[in-house]
């Protein structure tokens, strides 16, 4: 099976941006990866959920009480009330951050981590992988004991030494670059929205998964501390020296990912900042529990927005902090792992002071983060460069195919060519195409007027005005005649009236010729030439593999929905009562046989063949996907009235 990377790198010889077969090809490739290719078969990448448990702050009477003491450290009485438990659970993730990924998420996959062929679970060869990475840790920190404090305070990039802890139950963070924590991990998926999807809201729904989850909503603070000048300083000179020029060191646009640096910061903190739930539709769910009440089932998961004005003094956390990081893990794995954390600590506590289970409760505080394993984040900073470098570019030829399949044209008589030069958007003028440029002193013109290039002259010859010529009315100076229509407006009138362009004779042409090359073109010339042409504007053909493929995939869906939904609509009902009245026609009179004929016969050049049919009726019947009810309605009718079925 071939990575991510792998299939990226076998497409850089396919010339996407000139083939539409080639672009194609690549948008097959993923959509195989991406649906053909299980679960359990791409790499997962170990982390761990950190559960800390403390107690509560003193209220502000008990702060106005001891005035005496520091007021950043609030007096206790006894030394074990200052304790901080943690605890770490183990988790195995896949990563979803390319557009394929995030749109497919779990769906149509069972959430579990893979065996091996023969039949050892994965799980007791990360245990051995932990058990070898514990025991060099132990060892380099034997070796290294007497140069520890030095040596962080040296490293630091900001600065900051922390202090060790002087309470014997106290347990230390474990260090970032290793996640270390015991048991069999959990299987999850977590997603890495960017910057422009974090700014619209994260919404995420059932769709076609097996299983029930949980959802963690998850985004990246600092400390309290790194909100001075001197700290915000030394960030911007960190995130300005991995910058560079154009993505620099880190290859990925850092405006889309990780914004804040915090797969680099040693000071942030992926923290939790609500947890939901997300229920399978019953007709995909794997379990299949008919005496569930379906009405308490939940499909949509979102961020909670209440207390917006508050702030955590904890972790600096209010409105500003944005949810960038989603994590989907089985389901009561939230709730287990925090109830097991306070049982643990409350237990540590019985064994110097007695304290009820309801009072412990209530006097403790809990906070949950995520703790990222080095694999697992220069992962993300691989899946970054490659969104970067591949897919934005990848996402831009398809989007220029997209609009050039929707495009309205107009078939010249002479050469055939698709010609509408009222439809150019700015993008198209910007573009530079490969027809013929008008190339003038200090301007040239855009590729629209180039491209209207009748048979008579040659298309690669650079097409001007020519300047009136007053003096120059003889026969023998007369301008040789392009068109039929030329010749009959052209009839007594001057010659100097009439300006001479290669291409179509209309006046937007003309109009823009005038900007263009700042030559003046009379108003009763422009008048002669119609606003319109007088051939009929032709579509091509819709292409339903294009619109499946990027609706499937993610990429241009808002490109595809806007310039194939209303011709797909369109098309499809005309087929429907192009059915319908065939049907009539079937159970009437049998005089009219012949003329039902006729019309059946020339129809069928216009009716969908069956492969498109059996395609869109794949479509809307994924349920992974939100298709409108009218379109999956009229696809249904069409394919059940033609007897197609998948």
């Amino acid at each position: 099976m071939r990575s991510a990377f792998e299939i990226a790198r076998s497409h850089i010889a396919h010339p996407v941006s000139k083939d539409p077969n080639a672009l194609m090809k690549v948008l097959r490739d993923w959509l195989h990866y991406t649906e053909q290719v299980e679960l359990q078969a791409k790499p997962t990448h170990p982390a761990a959920l950190c559960v800390k448990v403390y107690p509560r702050k003193p209220t502000s009477a008990f702060k106005l009480s001891s005035r005496n003491f520091s007021f950043y450290r609030p007096h206790h009485s006894s030394v074990e009330e200052r304790d901080v438990y943690t605890k770490y659970i183990p988790l195995q993730l896949w990563t979803a951050l390319l557009p394929w990924e995030v749109q497919r998420g779990l769906s149509m996959s069972e959430l579990r981590l893979p065996e091996m062929e023969t039949g050892i679970p994965c799980e007791e060869m990360r245990k051995e992988k932990m058990k070898t990475t514990e025991e060099n840790n132990n060892n380099n920190n034997n070796n290294n004991n007497n140069n520890n404090k030095e040596e962080e305070e040296e490293d630091d990039p900001f600065g900051v030494v922390t202090p060790q802890p002087s309470s014997k139950h106290s347990v230390t963070h474990f260090p970032h670059k290793t996640v270390r924590a015991s048991g069999d991990p959990a299987p999850g998926m977590l997603f890495v929205m960017d910057a422009s999807s974090a700014d619209q809201g994260i919404s995420f729904w059932s769709g076609a998964i097996l299983q029930s989850i949980d959802v963690a909503f998850i985004s990246p603070v600092e400390p309290v501390a790194t909100n001075t000048q001197s700290f915000q300083e030394l960030r911007k000179r960190q995130m300005g020296a991995s910058e560079g020029v154009a993505g620099g060191k880190n290859g990925y646009d850092i405006t889309r990912f990780f914004q804040d640096g915090e797969l680099d910061s040693p000071t942030v903190t992926f923290a939790v900042q609500s947890y939901s739930h997300l229920d399978p539709f019953p007709h995909v769910d794997k379990n299949n529990n008919n005496d569930c009440d379906c009405g308490k089932r939940k499909h949509v998961a979102q961020p909670e927005e209440e207390g917006k004005g508050e702030k955590n003094e904890k972790w600096g956390i209010g409105s500003g902090a944005s949810v960038r990081y989603v994590l989907e893990t089985t389901r009561h794995l939230l709730r287990d792992s925090t109830m097991t954390a306070l049982r643990e600590y409350h237990q540590l506590r019985r064994g110097t002071n007695v304290v009820s289970m309801e009072e412990g409760i209530e006097n403790v505080e809990l906070s949950i983060s995520l703790l990222l394993s080095d694999e697992l984040k220069e992962e993300l900073r691989e899946k970054a460069r490659l969104c970067t470098n591949y897919v934005v570019p990848l996402e831009e030829n398809l989007s220029e195919h997209i609009r050039r399949q929707n495009k309205s044209t107009i078939m010249n008589s002479s050469t055939n060519e698709a010609v509408k030069s009222d439809e150019y958007d700015d993008d198209d003028n910007n573009k530079m195409e490969d027809s013929p440029l008008l190339y003038n002193s200090s301007v040239a013109l855009s590729s629209s007027l180039s491209s209207l290039s009748t048979g008579n002259f040659d298309s690669d010859a650079a097409a001007t005005i020519r300047p009136s010529q007053p003096n120059g009315t003889r026969a023998d100076r007369r301008l040789s005649l392009r068109s039929p229509m030329l010749a009959d407006e052209d009839e007594e009138n001057p010659t100097y009236l009439a300006p001479s362009v290669m291409g179509k004779h209309e006046a937007p042409v003309l109009q823009q010729a005038e900007e263009q090359q700042q030559q003046l073109v009379s108003a009763k010339a422009l008048a002669r030439y119609p606003k319109t042409s007088p051939r009929m504007p032709t579509e091509p053909p819709i292409d339903y593999e294009l619109f499946d493929l990027s609706l499937r995939l993610g990429l241009c869906q808002q490109d595809a929905i806007y310039y194939f939904y209303g011709r797909i609509m369109r098309e499809w009902q005309k087929e429907l009562q192009r059915l319908r009245g065939k049907a009539a026609s079937l159970g009437g009179d049998n005089n009219n046989n012949n003329n039902n004929s006729s019309i059946s016969s020339g129809s069928k050049s216009n009716e969908l063949s069956a492969t498109d049919v059996r395609r869109m009726l794949r479509l809307v019947r994924d349920p992974s996907l939100q298709v409108p009810g009218e379109l999956s309605s009229c696809v249904e009718a069409v394919a059940q009235r033609r007897g197609i079925t998948i």
